[in-house]
């Protein structure tokens, strides 16, 4: 496995294995969400290498906000536990919302990226106008709230891969670049890929079977394999009582992760909203752990394009 230099730790890839693809306590996909972990690299996705670590972008910070009680606001009056994100967490919303359309302005002249991310910046308007407005149960709003980060992490990336990314790419550089530290990066099992982004500053990690290293690499020193402890891999459950959210998709990393990860909030996922009484009484968000659903999720098929259109608009390939 070989990271690019300034690199100061080796992640797992979640790769090889079909692993299933689903909401934890905290909204998020744990150790296979491309917002939390580097994954596979994928090009039909490879702007994802630019979604930047949790805590590397202070502006960023409500990309990473975890929903709590006092965040969550019922109506005076309310027989039912449905309610909103209180107005100060809305705001921080509204205000990265805005630094992101900034960013956005500059590049209206590039019209081989204006469509995506018009797609995806509309998504995100749409997404806080419903935080502001549309009540939902505790365990929808904090799959909403996930989803909405992921997007604002996504437009993120998009601005960093147009601005910083892809200039490298159209005009490589004859010596590599410096890492860039914010970004998350990827795994591939490309070598010529993993050149490519070595030399333009991405932190890249190149999987090789062992079979596969030759007799005269000279290995400096083994490293240990390890995890993040901010990484929530625990089941959402109230009450003492484990609510699972649907298994999204099951499978290897690679492309149709990437598409997963991005699918709208489509709906409840609860089928009545609660008592506020029994809502009092519970802890509204757990990390009590709790075994994966095995099995596979049947999804619609679609074409390959289709769905990567679905999930992203065009590609951004010949800006």
């Amino acid at each position: 496995m070989i990271t690019s230099p300034n690199v100061d730790f080796v992640p797992e890839p979640h790769i090889f294995e079909d692993e299933n693809l689903q909401p934890r306590a905290d909204g998020r996909f744990g150790l296979v969400d491309c917002s939390q972990w580097p994954q596979l690299y994928d090009k039909e996705y490879q702007y994802s290498v630019c979604i930047p670590r949790k805590d590397s972008v202070p502006s960023l910070a409500i990309a990473w906000y975890d929903l709590t009680r006092d965040d969550f606001v019922i109506p005076t009056g309310s027989k039912s536990a449905v309610g909103t994100l209180g107005d100060r967490r809305v705001k921080d919303f509204e205000y990265l919302l805005q630094l992101l359309h900034g960013r956005q302005h500059h590049l209206q002249g590039r019209t081989a990226v204006k469509e995506i991310l018009s797609v995806r910046m509309s998504s995100a308007q749409h997404g806080v106008l419903r935080l502001r407005h549309h009540p939902l149960v505790l365990r929808d709003l904090v799959v909403f709230i996930a989803q909405l980060q992921r997007t604002l992490l996504d437009i993120h990336a998009l601005l960093d891969y147009i601005e910083i990314l892809h200039p490298l790419f159209a005009s490589p550089p004859s010596k590599p670049v410096p890492v860039n530290p914010t970004w998350m990066g990827c795994f591939t099992k490309d070598t010529e890929v993993c050149e490519s982004l070595y030399f333009t500053g991405v932190p890249v990690w190149l999987i090789r079977r062992e079979h596969f290293i030759p007799k005269t690499m000279n290995i400096i020193h083994p490293v240990r394999l390890t995890f993040p402890d901010n990484i929530v891999r625990a089941m959402y459950s109230e009450n003492g009582v484990v609510r699972s959210f649907p298994v999204i998709y099951r499978g290897p990393s690679g492309i149709y992760r990437h598409y997963h990860t991005r699918r709208p909030y489509e709906g409840t996922f609860t089928e009545q909203p609660e008592a506020i009484a029994a809502l009092s009484a519970a802890h509204p968000i757990s990390t009590q752990q709790h075994s994966l659903h095995g099995g596979k999720h049947v999804t619609h098929k679609q074409t390959k394009t289709a769905r990567v259109k679905a999930a992203t608009g065009p590609y951004m390939e010949g800006m």
